[in-house]
């Protein structure tokens, strides 16, 4: 994998989400990889690989389906589809509360 733009990426709580691109499967994909600080966390590095098997494991229209779960070294990582598009987070920002509706 590469990452399409290192200048794209979010920081959430266990990991680094990036835009890359799968040069195998020649697909733009999203990238999750283990935050630096969570390697030598045996609970927090187990608590990641079960984020990984349980976003796998959900197929629906509205879900990123994830492709792969890897280690390179000491980092772990998973690949799930890209979704092109405006976060969640800057919706709220740009409008506000959802209305229930739109939230479901």
């Amino acid at each position: 994998m590469r990452l399409a733009d290192p200048s794209s990426w979010v920081v959430g709580a266990m990991g680094v989400t990036y835009k890359a691109f799968d040069v195998e499967l020649r697909y733009q994909v999203t990238l999750k990889v283990i935050s630096e600080r969570y390697l030598g966390d045996e609970s927090a590095r187990l608590r990641f690989l079960r984020e990984a098997r349980a976003a796998a494991s959900v197929r629906h229209q509205n879900v990123a389906s994830v492709f792969h779960l890897g280690r390179t070294g000491e980092n772990y990582f998973y690949a799930m589809e890209f979704v092109e598009g405006e976060t969640l987070e800057n919706i709220i920002k740009r409008s506000g509360q959802l209305a229930i509706r739109l939230a479901l």
